[in-house]
């Protein structure tokens, strides 16, 4: 009768650690996600450098909303630190 129960706790704690491991992946995912939307902000900001070349009403279809854990990640490995010694390497 243990032995049934000890293999059920054992199956619990194998299927946690799985789903543990998921969404561990799925976060990395999102953050590379995320990642590739800033570069492709930043190029489109670039592109469009001079405010007279900026369309009428262009700033309403922005949404003003509180960024996610994934992407408050991708901007800090993006950031680029002064005090990194290493960086000039």
């Amino acid at each position: 009768m243990e032995s049934k129960k000890k293999k059920k706790k054992k199956d619990k704690k194998k299927k946690r650690k799985r789903q543990k491991n998921k969404k561990e992946k799925d976060f990395d995912d999102e953050v590379s996600e995320a990642i590739k939307r800033q570069e492709a902000e930043e190029k489109e900001a670039d592109r469009i450098k001079d405010e007279r070349k900026r369309g009428y009403n262009s700033l309403k279809g922005i949404d003003a909303k509180a960024p996610t854990e994934a992407e408050m990640e991708a901007f800090y490995k993006r950031r680029k630190r002064a005090d990194d010694p290493m960086m000039n390497f």
